[in-house]
């Protein structure tokens, strides 16, 4: 088996697990976890912006220039779209990611 193979069947391996988790939480689960800070963290803008203009500006680490593909505006609205979901749609969101690797 070629080392992709094995990295993407861990991968899915992983998926399957968390997203078997997460969609097994039913209300008597939910009543006894520990309660989840929902307090929604205060978003510097010009620190935000100054982040994605670095990170439009450096390398990627993974050597392929994965910057080249984003424009700033563009990160700016997703950014903004993702925090406006709810804690459930950006887990779902984020599995969903997790899932097209």
């Amino acid at each position: 088996m070629t080392q992709a193979a094995c990295s993407e069947e861990r991968i899915n391996k992983v998926y399957q697990e968390i997203s078997k988790k997460y969609f097994e939480i039913d209300a008597t689960t939910l009543e006894n976890s520990t309660p989840v800070q929902t307090d929604i963290p205060v978003i510097n803008s010009n620190l935000e912006k100054k982040h994605i203009k670095q990170f439009l500006l450096s390398n990627c680490s993974c050597g392929h220039d994965c910057q080249l593909q984003f424009a700033y505006d563009e990160l700016i609205a997703a950014r903004s779209e993702f925090r406006a979901l709810s804690t459930q749609e950006k887990n779902c969101y984020i599995l969903g990611q997790l899932r097209l690797l």
